[in-house]
């Protein structure tokens, strides 16, 4: 089948809009296929990045790590003021790798574990990333290959709209975690999504400590980033499939971006303790 630009752009967006029963197997096939199609280290982070709105003291980087600074910055904010020196860590969605290599050389923690449902982008974290502290696994979000109490903190970036039950993912989280344990969460949702989900939060075991609409620094980091992207894509993608990496990457003016813009796809931070 010959696909065109205008069906590859719509695919993107049925993705995002399956029934539960379709969605982990879709987004999986998706994943599988990205992993496949680009292999080269230089793309490590998937997430659409974290903007302060004012001047602030810039977070310290090492040079290598500048170029994906708007995306760290998420990661960064997400687990800002957890405590995270010695402690057992999981990242549920782990994707290229670039959250938990971050993690690990940065925040002093005991271990970080990240699991992701795609095989392949799992071979590709575990062939980018060798720290001690580190380690890659296949697994899936709503049954987690680790015993009952386990982890210090969870986190989950960018990854949960991809999932078919949310609340098996939560009973997941509820079941590693160690009693006094942290789960930080961050994803996009349309309003009317996110009050479901908030409701999920509610009725689970975990306390909410903190929840926070970051909608406007998100957008801020795409605006930032649209020109460099654009221009990657561009460059390395074959002209019949550039549309549909232009809507993945959220870039200036795709459905994606706009939907932020317009105030129709929000973009939320929790963090919650068991």
């Amino acid at each position: 089948m010959r696909y065109t630009i205008g069906m590859l752009d719509r695919m993107f967006i049925f993705l995002t809009n399956l029934s539960a029963g379709m969605k982990s197997s879709a987004w999986r096939w998706w994943y599988q296929r990205l992993a496949s199609y680009y292999q080269k280290s230089d793309w490590r982070f998937m997430n659409y990045g974290y903007q302060p709105m004012r001047d602030l003291e810039p977070l310290p980087l090492d040079e290598e790590d500048e170029p994906n600074r708007l995306y760290i910055q998420l990661y960064d904010y997400v687990l800002q003021d957890v405590d995270l020196t010695g402690k057992r860590m999981l990242e549920i969605g782990s994707g290229r790798g670039g959250g938990c290599d971050y993690v690990a050389r940065y925040k002093q923690p005991y271990q970080v574990y990240g699991v992701d449902y795609s095989p392949k982008a799992i071979k590709l974290s575990q062939s980018f990333y060798s720290q001690p502290n580190l380690t890659f696994m296949e697994g899936n979000s709503e049954k987690l290959p680790f015993k009952p109490n386990v982890f210090d903190v969870v986190y989950n970036i960018e990854s949960s709209h991809c999932y078919g039950n949310m609340q098996a993912f939560i009973s997941e989280v509820e079941r590693v975690l160690k009693p006094g344990g942290i789960f930080c969460w961050a994803d996009l949702r349309t309003p009317k999504a996110m009050d479901k989900e908030e409701e999920l939060f509610e009725q689970s075991k975990l306390k909410i400590l903190l929840k926070e609409e970051i909608t406007p620094n998100v957008l801020k980091a795409l605006k930032l980033a649209s020109k460099s992207k654009d221009k990657a894509i561009r460059a390395s993608v074959p002209r019949f499939i550039l549309q549909l990496f232009r809507e993945f990457a959220a870039v200036k003016n795709t459905k994606i971006f706009n939907a932020f813009k317009s105030g129709s796809l929000e973009y939320w931070l929790y963090r919650l303790q068991k």
